[in-house]
């Protein structure tokens, strides 16, 4: 008995999936507009999933161009540090390498080197 109210139950519910099928051009035409609409409400879901994927890669790509830029200028104000540090650097060796003293300082001219550069100028 329960082999036969098994056969009996898959019979009915093969029925009842053939019985979805129209019968009818007029409930093909019902059936083709109602999967013409879910294609159109699916095809609108994947479309407005699309625009949100591609507004979250847009905004993720802005904040990683402000990061870029916010690196570069970082570094590139970490190199104008550096390089006005150098120069800052060698215009003060150059102070204390080539200080000039006061040659009269260092070599005091008497009145007798001034007359003798004096008479030797003249004779040229």
């Amino acid at each position: 008995m329960p082999k036969l109210f098994e056969i009996s139950l898959c019979l009915r519910l093969l029925s009842l999936g053939c019985s979805g099928e129209p019968d009818t051009l007029r409930g093909q035409a019902e059936q083709a507009q109602q999967e013409l609409e879910e294609a159109r409400e699916d095809a609108a879901s994947i479309i407005a999933e699309s625009e949100e994927n591609a507004v979250e890669i847009v905004a993720d790509a802005r904040e990683e161009a402000r990061e870029q830029i916010e690196d570069a200028k970082r570094e590139a104000s970490e190199a104008v540090t550096d390089a006005e540090q150098k120069l800052e650097r060698k215009i003060e060796a150059l102070k204390q390498s080539t200080v000039v003293d006061d040659p009269e300082q260092t070599n005091p001219v008497t009145e007798t080197d001034q007359a003798t550069r004096a008479s030797s100028t003249s004779l040229q």
